[in-house]
């Protein structure tokens, strides 16, 4: 029962054999235009707006799942599983950060590490979430305990933003532009896939998240442009002797 063969032997068979109509159909995936979009619409100088700006960068190029950065309450943070400020540290690269997540939703308490890069234009995490910290020093008074995605409540008060917030703000905007609504799923593979569109090898991209296995190569989105990237205008094949030549060399 424990992961026997028979058993996994009909686990499989049910998945061929579920109807199309038992199946959700795919999330839309966010895009850095609509990362735009929220960077065009909402105001920096308002506290709540800069917190979800700054959670918006870090779940999309991060390739996270908005659960493991926002709680579905605010009584329900808690740094065992979600990141506060303490949980960022510099990476070889001085431009770069690398964002520690002490529960995931695939390795659940094993903890994982993040990268966020720096990146060109307004989308850029990194600059905005010094600019965030700046803006609100009170969040680093403790960085060991203090939600990382936390906005004013006034009085000193910091309010820990959740995934309801985050979406109803993020999806008021895109919706009014005639952007699709998504759901929080939407952001996980959808930072995946602009990395691919940067014609950023699959490999790489699933170290970084650290995929344990290659799933996330069905739920790749924009493959009709991901493709072109890799297939298109290919060069000279190399013949066979050329090849058996330099494998040769290489042993």
């Amino acid at each position: 029962w424990f992961g026997g063969t028979c058993l996994k032997y009909v686990l499989h068979s049910a998945v061929h054999l579920t109807p199309n109509s038992s199946k959700y159909p795919l999330c839309p995936p966010v895009t850095s235009e609509m990362l735009d979009a929220l960077y065009s619409s909402l105001d920096a100088s308002v506290s709540l707006h800069v917190c979800i700006l700054a959670c918006a960068d870090s779940v999309f190029w991060g390739q996270g799942h908005l659960g493991e950065f926002l709680p579905t309450s605010q009584s329900h943070f808690s740094p065992k599983f979600f990141p506060t400020p303490s949980c960022l540290c510099s990476t070889s690269s001085s431009k770069s950060l690398m964002c520690h997540l002490p529960w995931t939703k695939v390795s659940k308490e094993k903890e994982e590490n993040i990268f966020l890069e720096r990146q060109l234009g307004p989308s850029d995490f990194i600059s905005f979430l010094l600019a965030y910290f700046a803006a609100r020093p009170e969040i680093l008074m403790f960085p060991a305990s203090s939600h990382l995605f936390s906005y004013s409540g006034g009085g000193g008060r910091l309010i820990s933003l959740t995934k309801h917030k985050f979406l109803v703000v993020c999806n008021s905007v895109w919706v009014t532009q005639g952007l699709p609504h998504i759901s929080g799923h939407s952001f996980h593979i959808s930072g995946t896939t602009e990395l691919l569109l940067h014609n950023m090898h699959s490999h790489i991209v699933k170290v970084m998240k650290c995929w344990s296995s290659d799933s996330f190569l069905h739920y790749w989105h924009n493959l009709e442009h991901i493709t072109p990237l890799h297939a298109e205008l290919l060069g000279p094949k190399i013949s066979p002797l050329l090849a058996y030549t330099s494998q040769t060399q290489v042993v």
